[in-house]
């Protein structure tokens, strides 16, 4: 599969979980939203609460970007077809940067980060 395509994006990541990544997530998507743009927002890792506070921001589906359920090729085609129409992306990382909760796969916020970025 060809290479992400890049696009204006913002990880939203933190140190551990608790530390007010969505606060920002969403604050920075309806400052957006407010300013007229249309905004694409991500969340990494397998999680049900966030993507509806993001769409509710938005307008838009939230879409998962998860390393444990999802191949790289499937997050390569997630990232290329949802963010193709955004002027922006935000992506909200899962609990710290380089936190793997264990998996056995490279499933951290800095993991996904490749099937982002060109």
């Amino acid at each position: 599969m060809n290479e992400p395509t890049e696009r204006r994006s913002i990880v939203i990541a933190g140190s551990a979980s608790n530390v007010g990544k969505s606060s920002v997530s969403m604050g920075l998507m309806a400052a957006l939203v407010e300013r007229n743009m249309v905004v694409q927002s991500f969340k990494v890792g397998p999680d049900v609460v966030d993507p509806l506070y993001h769409a509710a921001a938005t307008g838009r589906p939230s879409i998962n970007l998860d390393r444990w359920f999802s191949s790289p090729e499937s997050l390569k085609k997630s990232w290329a077809t949802y963010s193709e129409f955004a002027d922006f992306c935000v992506i909200e990382g899962t609990s710290g940067l380089l936190d793997d909760l264990g998996v056995p796969l490279p499933a951290t916020s800095a993991d996904v980060l490749p099937y982002n970025t060109a």
